[in-house]
């Protein structure tokens, strides 16, 4: 066996061990939270830790999102993570990873979730390095489906990105993670004013200046989640925070087609609307973006139909 190899089975084996020993020391695992026994822990994040969970008569697996301690303090916090989760629970589709419960038990407040076997899309990226532009079309339009239901509902995700999109065994798409998720017709404050909500790579002009958000803003992850998946390259990429934000702000991103040559125009176009910096330029409505793409697969030579709709004419359009 060479040193090499040897090197990093111990560093693998290193990492297995410090896991295991960080799963011992975790006090929730074992815990009973909602009816359901704590397994293991799935990931952490910036508002909690995230666990599977098998509840106890049912026998089935449900994911549980427990509230950092940390912010508990806050009254604000532990309200808004009870009115998010509850406007989030009204989401009733086939592509949004469904909410089961939210409570509290002793000093945990908890989400409990649907369960979701599969693959992020993140993690399809980093194994295949980019997807087949007709698969990733498809899943995409899946998702703008989705939004377009919370966004009916009034709900905006803010946080679209391939590592919130899990493909099932069946190669379907469930929109995960609502847990940035403001609900635009709420007359309480959910967050602090200038703000910064989602994540940098992903995250639209208005969010990462700290600016007011609607659905347009999610259109904008979802086209940035689409160039990537189609070409494994991130548009909006730089070596600190400020560079890229700079570049939601300014820059105009290479045509995909430069990384994926197979790619037709009409996706290409698709895209490049998506990531218009004004919110007026870009598609009005993810039900618009869901249109063009469908009309991208079932034709990929045929031309785009007119320029986005206004905001006016889109609302029109809904309420019609």
């Amino acid at each position: 066996m060479s040193t090499d190899t040897s090197i990093q089975d111990k560093d693998a084996g290193d990492a297995i061990e410090a896991a295991a020993n960080e799963e011992r020391h975790d006090a929730i695992i074992g815990k009973t939270i909602d009816c359901c026994v704590v397994k293991r822990k799935l990931g952490q994040g910036g508002m909690g830790v995230v666990y599977l969970a098998e509840h106890e008569t049912l026998k089935q697996e449900f994911v549980l999102k427990i509230l950092n301690p940390a912010l508990t303090g806050a009254e604000d916090t532990v309200d808004r993570f009870f009115r998010e989760a509850q406007a989030c629970a009204q989401l009733n589709h086939s592509g949004i990873v469904a909410i089961q419960n939210v409570g509290q038990e002793g000093d945990l407040y908890f989400i409990r979730m649907e369960y979701v076997e599969g693959d992020t899309l993140e993690d399809q990226i980093k194994r295949e390095n980019q997807l087949d532009w007709r698969v990733a079309t498809q899943m995409v339009i899946e998702v703008a489906e989705a939004l377009s239901h919370a966004h009916q509902k009034g709900m905006i995700h803010r946080d679209i990105k391939p590592e919130n999109i899990m493909c099932l065994p069946d190669g379907s798409v469930k929109v995960m993670d609502f847990g940035l998720a403001k609900h635009v017709h709420s007359s309480a404050k959910v967050s602090v004013t200038g703000q910064i909500v989602g994540t940098p790579f992903f995250m639209s002009p208005e969010q990462a200046g700290g600016k007011p958000t609607d659905a347009r803003s999610d259109i904008y992850s979802l086209g940035v989640t689409l160039y990537y998946l189609v070409t494994g390259v991130k548009p909006f990429n730089g070596k600190n925070l400020q560079e890229i934000f700079l570049k939601h702000f300014f820059y105009a991103p290479e045509s995909p087609k430069i990384y994926n040559e197979a790619l037709p125009e009409s996706l290409c176009e698709v895209v490049k609307r998506c990531l218009k910096k004004k919110k007026k330029e870009r598609y009005q409505s993810a039900k618009a973006l869901a249109r063009d793409l469908q009309g991208v697969l079932d034709d990929p030579d045929a031309e785009l139909g007119a320029a986005a709709p206004t905001a006016a004419a889109a609302a029109a359009a809904a309420a019609a």
